[in-house]
């Protein structure tokens, strides 16, 4: 089974075993759902430890979460720098046009006339809008604004960005 990510344990809070959790998701009304999370230190990870949530409340950017069996501030402790994990199959549907980051990195880059660019590495969030990361054929990093002027078409069944580089951006 695949997980993701959708929160990360930054923290304790108060002596009762509850942690802080900064959101990893742009969904964050899937906590009051949930009743079992997943944790791990690697968000990669086959087999994360399964945790039952008992209480999410929202705390400024991010929430404290109160799990079962977890009754102290040492318990707690132990799960900070933990990734709060879902099934992939839980995933919340997109919009069309809107993806999930993990699902566009490794993708191939490739030109309206098929030269290929190279992969994304990274995307990265800014408030204007994303950046692609594209690790190029010559080991030189492009940075790609996800505007469509440039990103033409996002196949992901195909696992290829088909984008047009302006003039003047890969000398940058």
């Amino acid at each position: 089974m695949s997980y993701v990510a959708v929160g990360r344990i930054v923290g304790v809070y108060g002596q009762q075993g509850w942690v802080r959790a900064e959101l990893l998701t742009d969904f964050p009304e899937r906590f009051a759902q949930l009743e079992r999370l997943y944790v791990s230190r690697d968000p990669e990870a086959d087999f994360p430890l399964p945790l039952r949530l008992e209480r999410a409340e929202y705390a400024g950017n991010g929430l404290v979460l109160a799990f079962g069996g977890i009754t102290d501030a040492a318990g707690a402790e132990g799960l900070v720098g933990s990734y709060l994990l879902v099934p992939e199959s839980e995933r919340f549907p997109l919009p069309p046009d809107r993806y999930y980051i993990d699902d566009l990195i490794g993708l191939t880059v490739v030109e309206a006339d098929g030269t290929t660019v190279g992969h994304v590495t990274e995307v990265i969030n800014n408030p204007g809008n994303d950046l692609l990361r594209i690790r190029t054929s010559c080991g030189a990093d492009l940075w790609l604004p996800m505007v469509k002027a440039f990103v033409h078409q996002i196949d992901l069944a195909g696992k290829v960005i088909t984008v047009t580089i302006p003039p003047g951006l890969e000398e940058l």
